[in-house]
């Protein structure tokens, strides 16, 4: 395993996938303690559109990166793909959130 050593573990029984399988579990369970509150705030704001959009844009990141692997592209292109991706989706959130500000402002200009 590049960058971890977990040989430390070896003699608990323990192999990487086990420990990566611990690491990836514990990456998991924090970001589940980040976002829940932010997620709890946006559904008390009836913030649909963002919620969506943001559970819409990880949902894409992880499916690019699970086909990534799998059709074995290069490294390269993967992440010149990413860019593109990640610029397409900034610019998906711009557009929602003018989308945004003009259904707020036609509510209050009675339209």
């Amino acid at each position: 395993m590049k960058g971890l050593d977990f040989s430390r573990f070896y003699s608990f029984g323990l192999t990487d996938e086990h420990m990566l399988a611990l690491v990836i579990l514990a990456g998991v369970i924090c970001c589940y303690y980040i976002f829940r509150p932010i997620s709890s705030l946006l559904i008390l704001l009836k913030s649909k559109m963002l919620l969506c959009y943001i559970n819409g844009s990880l949902l894409f990141l992880v499916l690019f990166f699970v086909i990534g692997n799998w059709i074995e592209v290069s490294t390269e292109m993967l992440l010149s793909s990413l860019k593109i991706a990640l610029q397409t989706l900034a610019l998906f959130g711009v557009l929602l959130w003018f989308i945004h500000l003009f259904l707020q402002w036609t509510r209050r200009t009675g339209s």
